[in-house]
């Protein structure tokens, strides 16, 4: 499409945070998030009044840019959800240990405890 291969490079190396010169899950995706916001903006750029009328193309083109938003609103909320889950997991995982070591102060208390009494 006329891009140089600098101009890729430079691209793709905006996305790479991790300077791997490999572009992973998360970084796909903002790349892919941010081409399709780029790609809307021109769309709606070049037919600000597309939307205006209601003829069937002006219906079809404003239900396939609110259909883009929405995937993306998915993307997002997917994203959010994934990572609570993962938060909620974590913390479950806290909650238990602080119970175990609950338990074993109680026993290792305990046993002083008994030991304190023995040499007394």
């Amino acid at each position: 499409l006329g891009h140089s291969d600098q101009e890729i490079k430079d691209t793709f190396s905006r996305f790479d945070s991790d300077d791997n010169k490999i572009l992973d899950e998360e970084e796909q995706m903002k790349m892919r998030n941010e081409l399709e916001e780029k790609k809307l903006a021109v769309l709606a750029e070049n037919s600000d009044d597309l939307c205006a009328g209601f003829t069937k193309v002006n219906q079809k083109f404003c239900n396939n840019l609110l259909g883009h938003r929405v995937v993306q609103l998915e993307c997002s909320i997917s994203k959010i959800a994934s990572k609570i889950d993962g938060i909620t997991v974590r913390l479950e995982i806290m909650e238990k240990n602080k119970e175990a070591l609950e338990k074993l102060l109680n026993i290792f208390q305990k046993g002083e405890r008994r030991d304190l009494t023995e040499h007394l």
